[in-house]
């Protein structure tokens, strides 16, 4: 047989516990993502120990995406809420303009 056996495709499990907790006390995914470049000895050799503001555009969008997977998946194990972004309702314009006709 051919080809590598057992295991899970993808990289390694990690603990993403306290990221999870900045991004639900309401950090930006750039503070999350330089938080765990400052913390994580192993994402933090991959980038040649630079700090977040010295990385190209191109390595903060894969750091932020990593962790962005990372807290995913964290959340999907641990049966946790995980939400990408703030969902606002939408404003329903009509209606909006028809309160302002009758408020007027």
């Amino acid at each position: 047989m051919l080809g590598f056996q057992g295991g899970r495709p993808g990289r390694p499990v990690k603990d993403y516990s306290t990221e999870y907790e900045l991004r639900a006390a309401g950090k930006k995914w750039r503070e999350v993502a330089e938080y765990n470049l400052e913390n994580d000895a192993e994402t933090r050799q991959e980038f040649g120990g630079r700090a977040f503001r010295n990385l190209s555009v191109q390595e903060k969008s894969i750091l932020m995406h990593r962790v962005k997977e990372g807290l995913r998946s964290f959340a999907k194990r641990t049966g946790k809420l995980f939400r990408q972004k703030c969902r606002k309702t939408p404003i329903n314009f009509y209606a909006a303009i028809n309160l302002v006709d009758f408020l007027s």
